[in-house]
């Protein structure tokens, strides 16, 4: 499909039953409606310059690196019923939004990227977000992300982890090459996370009440502090854990919630490390 002037799509979806799928529009939108129940594949490089929507009945791919799909305004993918993304070429678009469905995953593919100056918003059921061998791949300044399964995200940027949870028993690992400023709260949507890492040149609490909820904290900073030193919004890392580790390049500001156990751990030479619990009870393993 291509429109030279306008768009494909406005407030009502173009409604079509596609197996291979390309959209361009240059000057206007893109709003396509496709009740494919197997997986709608983009076999070409699709752009508009408005908002881009693809919603399936299924899964989503592309067919290879070549198949970008990109938009100047809000890119959104959203699978059908237990329908998966699979990311096998470049994204970009001023926010990004992939909505995987039921116990569908979300998967990249090595060398691609999901680019956006806004928020990149990926969420499942109970699906996985990513795998530990091969973590979807950002340079989002923003991410917010929300499954019952796990979550693997590595983002080249600094990024603002906003609201974003992960299943019971499960892992939410994130790991940046810029810094990580946490926007939100971690948690389960029910039980408790199993593990939240966080790795990146530093590690920052955002002007709030941010708290990462799980059995087991991991914060690693690579070059710079964990946390800030002070009372009030926006200074220490807020965890409500059973198990913590940190290893900072700098200091480390910690507070936590609950009767926890702090695992070896370090901070730079000569620099401050301070835990503080509301149960004032440590055990140090």
């Amino acid at each position: 499909m291509t429109a030279g002037t306008g768009d494909i799509g406005a407030s009502g979806a173009i409604s079509t039953a596609a197996s291979n799928l390309i959209a361009n529009a240059a000057n206007g939108q893109i709003n396509i409606n496709d009740s494919n129940t197997g997986t709608t594949t983009i076999s070409g490089a699709s752009a508009s310059e408005g908002a881009f929507t693809l919603t399936t009945a299924g899964s989503i791919a592309q067919g290879g690196s070549s198949d970008t799909i990109s938009s100047n305004n809000l890119l959104t993918l959203q699978a059908g019923t237990n329908g998966s993304i699979a990311i096998s070429a470049n994204l970009s678009g001023g926010s990004v939004t992939l909505n995987a469905n039921g116990s569908g995953t979300i998967t990249q593919a090595a060398s691609t990227n999901i680019s956006t100056s806004g928020t990149l918003t990926l969420s499942s059921g109970s699906g996985d977000i990513g795998t530990s061998g091969a973590n979807i791949l950002t340079s989002a300044q923003h991410l917010t992300a929300n499954t019952a399964g796990n979550v693997y995200v590595t983002d080249s940027n600094h990024v603002v982890l906003n609201a974003s949870s992960a299943g019971n028993g499960d892992t939410f690992n994130l790991t940046s090459t810029g810094s990580i400023t946490i926007g939100g709260n971690v948690a389960a949507t029910s039980g408790t996370i199993g593990s939240i890492n966080l790795n990146s040149t530093t590690i920052n609490e955002a002007n709030g009440n941010y708290v990462l909820s799980a059995n087991n904290v991991g914060l690693t900073s690579t070059l710079g502090d964990i946390g800030a030193s002070g009372s009030g919004l926006g200074t220490a890392i807020l965890t409500n854990a059973a198990n913590l580790t940190v290893a900072s390049a700098g200091n480390a500001y910690v507070h936590d919630a609950a009767n926890v156990n702090l695992n070896t751990s370090s901070v730079g030479s000569t620099d401050t490390f301070n835990l503080t619990s509301t149960w004032n009870n440590y055990c140090c393993w």
